[in-house]
């Protein structure tokens, strides 16, 4: 007897799944992409414990007859495609006949249509590939699918699914991405009782934009162009609006969203000398062709695609962006951000003389230092002392404490980024970010053990608009940013609004320091509480908080008052991330490079 068989079909089916449905958000995507193709002007999407409980899928589009309505469970079985030819010419979402049979069989499914031209529908169940028998039902003209616990019958399968609310997210994200690419239809996602989406139809995909983006749509710039068999069109953000992912950004081929990295990297290049490094731009891009120059055919779920002349493409993405970027600017604005003339050598006079100033710590004078040190305060500070004050003014500022910095005076910056000290034994090199995170990161941490960060009430909120996955982020990690001092309310949906700050930070940096925390935290697992990472929290606040840069021109009382703070450190000699702050250089390292020693 041959050892070659053929496999039964609910096992073919259940191997199927492991291609077609890869979590709940695989199955959402499915079932709404049936519902576009059936004509539907209004789907609805219900999900409970992030869609493995229940995703139900209503729509108003044509329904199936309830002679087919078997067919549809069944694997290869399609109405979309007759011949070889047609792959050619695909112009819809789904075509190979393999999702309801690949979910049913991997579920308790249920199907439920009828035709606008039948009085009654019909209803099919499928529990784990076993299929039941077809009967009437009372329903309305559309279908209605519903899938209940999802994976039941292949447990391995269900244990690599994520939290509940990741799940949501990911469904939450692949709603909103069909969303885009249909304005004309109607779409709601509700969790249980609570509606997390409701896109009303529009007349213009512009207004779909604005339903989505909110009030960062005044940031967005629309663009478009034609070139040979290729037309894009979509909205990207001006230079101002940016994130540390690229969870905003969104790419359709013929209206079906798909992953695309080459046209991503050629948008990421558009904005080089725009944008930092680490930070990336919204988009959603459209990009028509004909349908015989797409190949949608090469990944289970047609999430990648394959499209000839590619090259033209990726030129087109790029100098259609880059263009629009810089009709924005004259020629003089550009250039690369973070690239700065460095900073001339300064020689700064001596604080006093060269002894060692050691003062002990009940001798720290009592001199109100501002949090965010900028030249005009403390410009203004020392000008309102004599000439001959300033010299005790600064040696206050630097003797606070009896740290070992052993600090006789400032030498000055080196690339803008480094404050050159002499010290008794030699010189130390002190990193500006690096230190004032430090500071930044040790007055967070006094402000929470305390429980009282001072805070700054704002007159008009700042606004967060969030992402649906950012959500689900923000709904975990807002006890730990209010902890800090925030104050932060929602606003329904995903918006948040911001309605006090902590002092320490500057007003115009509190949106980038939230979102930070969200970004941070939303590449990682999420397997850990936020509340058992605080000071993970504190860190990142204190990197972002953005009051002193590398490449940042600081006067003499900036320099002094900075060390002065490090110096009040429990830890002055690494920042928050572990970096250290300082690198010394002893008299006899500095001889020993000269040959004056061995």
């Amino acid at each position: 007897m041959g050892t070659i068989h053929l496999l039964p079909e609910i096992v073919a089916n259940k191997i199927a799944a492991g291609e077609v449905v890869e979590n709940p958000a695989s199955v959402v995507k499915e079932l709404v992409e049936n519902a576009l193709d059936a004509q539907a002007t209004k789907i609805e999407v219900t999900i409970q414990t992030g869609g493995i409980q229940l995703i139900r899928v209503v729509d108003n589009g044509t329904g199936i007859n309830a002679d087919d309505i078997v067919l549809t469970i069944k694997r290869y079985a399609t109405s979309k495609i007759t011949a070889v030819e047609d792959l050619d010419q695909i112009a819809t979402f789904g075509f190979r006949g393999e999702a309801l049979p690949s979910i049913s069989a991997v579920s308790r499914f249920k199907i439920i249509s009828r035709t606008p031209e039948t009085d009654t529908g019909t209803e099919l169940t499928v529990t784990g590939g076993v299929i039941g028998e077809p009967a009437p039902a009372a329903t309305a003209p559309g279908t209605t699918i519903e899938v209940r616990d999802l994976f039941f019958n292949t447990p391995a399968r269900r244990k690599f699914l994520r939290s509940d609310r990741y799940e949501r997210s990911l469904i939450a994200d692949t709603v909103t991405a069909l969303a885009l690419a249909h304005h004309d239809v109607a779409f709601v996602l509700k969790d249980g009782g609570q509606e997390v989406i409701n896109f009303p139809r529009t007349t213009q995909w512009l207004e779909r934009m604005k339903q989505l983006f909110g009030n960062e749509y005044d940031n967005l710039l629309p663009v478009e162009e034609k070139r040979g068999d290729f037309h894009i069109m979509g909205v990207v953000s001006k230079p101002s609006l940016h994130r540390v992912n690229k969870t905003r950004q969104f790419f359709f081929v013929n209206n079906r969203y798909v992953k695309y990295p080459r046209l991503a990297f050629a948008l990421e290049e558009a904005y080089h000398g725009y944008l930092l490094p680490g930070r990336h731009p919204y988009a959603a891009l459209f990009i028509h062709t004909q349908p015989h120059a797409v190949d949608v055919n090469v990944h289970p779920q047609k999430q990648i695609v394959k499209i000839a002349g590619e090259k033209t493409l990726q030129e087109l993405c790029y100098s259609l962006v880059r263009e629009s970027l810089d009709a924005l600017f004259p020629a003089h604005q550009r250039g690369t951000p973070v690239q700065q003339p460095p900073a001339p050598y300064r020689a700064n006079r001596p604080l006093a003389d060269k002894t060692p100033l050691n003062l002990p710590h009940t001798a720290a004078p009592s001199i109100s230092v501002p949090s965010t040190p900028t030249e005009e305060l403390f410009a203004a500070a020392v000008a309102q002392k004599s000439a001959s004050e300033q010299t005790s003014f600064q040696t206050e500022l630097l003797l606070v404490h009896d740290k070992p910095f052993a600090i006789t005076r400032i030498l000055g910056q080196v690339q803008a980024s480094y404050i050159v000290c002499e010290t008794t034994g030699g010189f130390i090199l002190i990193d500006q970010h690096a230190a004032h995170e430090r500071i930044v990161f040790e007055e967070l941490k006094t402000g929470i053990e305390t429980q009282s960060p001072a805070q700054q009430m704002l007159l008009f909120p700042v606004v967060l608009d969030l992402s649906h996955e950012e959500n689900t982020v923000m709904e975990t990690a807002l006890p730990a940013i209010e902890k800090y001092g925030f104050s932060i309310s929602s606003l329904g949906n995903t918006s948040y609004s911001i309605q006090a700050y902590p002092t320490i930070f500057r007003k115009e940096h509190i949106k980038d320091i939230v979102m930070a925390v969200i970004d941070q935290f939303q590449q990682e697992s999420q397997r850990k509480s936020f509340n058992d990472q605080l000071e993970t929290v504190a860190a990142i606040m204190a990197c972002k908080s953005r009051s002193i840069k590398a490449h940042e021109q600081l006067t003499e009382v900036d320099m002094l008052t900075l060390i002065s703070r490090l110096a009040r450190c429990n830890d002055p000699y690494h920042c928050s991330h572990g970096r250290p702050t300082m690198v010394s250089f002893d008299q006899h390292e500095i001889e020993k490079r000269f040959g004056r020693k061995e």
